[in-house]
């Protein structure tokens, strides 16, 4: 006995497209525009790393950290 169904359907359930390797739509698509680029942080000077570098930031700097670590020292 052969249980097998018959092969009836004469054309494919979904259409044939040509495809690519990116198929195109006509609907648009579902991708939406880009964003403009636009600095993270505006309101940042242009010149950073060069303010933070500066000899007086960077002593007030070192000053508070060895602040910080003569509190440590103390309670431990």
């Amino acid at each position: 006995m052969n249980d097998r169904r018959p092969k009836i359907q004469l054309q494919l359930a979904f259409p044939e497209e040509e495809r690519s390797e990116t198929p195109g739509t006509s609907e648009g698509g579902t991708e939406s525009f880009a964003a403009k680029r636009s600095s993270e942080h505006p309101a940042l000077p242009v010149h950073l790393m060069e303010t933070i570098c500066e000899t007086n930031n960077l002593v007030t700097a070192l000053r508070r950290v060895k602040r910080i670590v003569v509190l440590r020292e103390r309670m431990a």
